[in-house]
Formats: C-alpha cells, sequence, structure tokens
C-alpha cells in the first residue's frame, strides 16, 4: 500500500523545503531538526479524529504552513518516524477529510502506542484516541480505499480499521460485524438490513 521508502535521515529544514518550494522562515524552523527524532506529545482528545481540525493549532505539528505532496505523505508514512508520520497524515485529513488520510493517521497513532513513544499517564489516551481515529474510518469514510504502489488496485479500508479496533481491545461500533468472504478472507460489513452470520470478535466473546 506504501510508495517508496526513504533511509529515514531528513532533516526538517529540506524537507519543509523541499515540500512548500519556499524560503524557510529561520524564526519558524529550526536548522538540524532531524525530522525523524519529533516527538509525539499528546494535546487533545480529538486530535487526528475527523472533523477536528485541533492538529493545526498544535505547536509541535511541523506541518501546519507546509503543504505535503502525494508522494512525499508515504515517505513520511514509511520513513519519518512515527510522530512525524502522525502530524503530516492528521494535517492532511484536517485540510482536506477523506478515509485514506484517516486511516494513516489511526495507523500512525497506533505505532506510537504500540511503540511506547509516549509517557505512561499519556499511554491509555493515546491508545483510546487511536480507537477513535479508526472508528472515524468506519464511521465518516466506510467506502474509502488505498491503493498499491501503482496506484492502480484499490483496498477497502474497513476491514483494516475493525482489525485494528479489535487489536487495540476496543470494540467496533455502529452495527459493523467481521465475517468471511468467498475465499475465507475476514471483511468488515454492516449488519443493517443483511443476514450476517456470527462474526469472529462474537465467536472469541464466547469462548
Amino acid at each position: 500500500m506504501c510508495r517508496s521508502r526513504f533511509d529515514a535521515v531528513w532533516l526538517l529544514p529540506a524537507v519543509i523545503a523541499l515540500l512548500a518550494g519556499c524560503e524557510l522562515d529561520p524564526q519558524r524552523y529550526r536548522y538540524g531538526e532531524n525530522i525523524t527524532g519529533l516527538q509525539f506529545e499528546y494535546f487533545d482528545e480529538t486530535e487526528g479524529v475527523h472533523p477536528s481540525q485541533v492538529v493545526l493549532l498544535n505547536p509541535n505539528n511541523p506541518f501546519v504552513e507546509a503543504p505535503i505532496g502525494a508522494e512525499t505523505k508515504f515517505d513520511l508514512l514509511t520513513g519519518g518516524g512515527n510522530a512525524a508520520g502522525f502530524y503530516a497524515w492528521a494535517t492532511l485529513l484536517a485540510t482536506g477529510a477523506n478515509g485514506e488520510n484517516q486511516f494513516y493517521a489511526a495507523t500512525k497513532l497506533r505505532d506510537v502506542y504500540y511503540a511506547n513513544e509516549v509517557p505512561p499517564e499519556d499511554s491509555e489516551k493515546v491508545r483510546l484516541l487511536a480507537i477513535a481515529a479508526f472508528q472515524s474510518v468506519l464511521d465518516n469514510f466506510p467506502d474509502s480505499v488505498t491503493f498499491d504502489a501503482s496506484g492502480t488496485i484499490p483496498f477497502p479500508l474497513a476491514t483494516p480499521a475493525f482489525q485494528a479496533i479489535v487489536d487495540l481491545n476496543g470494540r467496533p461500533e455502529g452495527d459493523w460485524a467481521l465475517v468471511q468472504d468467498v475465499n475465507g478472507n475476514p471483511v468488515a460489513v454492516k449488519r443493517a438490513g443483511v443476514d450476517i452470520p456470527r462474526t469472529v470478535v462474537e465467536e472469541e466473546d464466547d469462548s
């Protein structure tokens, strides 16, 4: 699903110059700051969850005034560190809401949590925030997709969002169910008006 990979040794001024295509403001950006060393700081219980715009007010977000290119966002996803990846995708979500932006913002929140990149007192907050961000995919962008490296093969995002919530010890809301398709693969679907067999989650709960 991701495009290219950089070796994750970017300097923040060079990244901003590349993204914005304009001169840097020396008062705003600190020369020599390694973007992969950017730390996630818990800021708000809605950050990175549509329709919140609060990420645009976060002083720790280096991408507020820096346009992010179509390829650069995937380079940041895979090679920019979890915090930088989150701020980039959450900024994209706040300025152009769609399911792909929401899914990858949620993914980087999850990665921040799994990597223990926040103080212990914020760990549970980040877990719940990641769950809320994945739930937003189901609530607001249920038919959204992302694409393979060629940009031609779509992959629905509802199923990985559902599974990510379960992996984070959450429970998907909104009458969603996880069933098997004709090939035996798990697929997240809405129950409403559909005769759906027992789900993977329900089977685990009954055990």
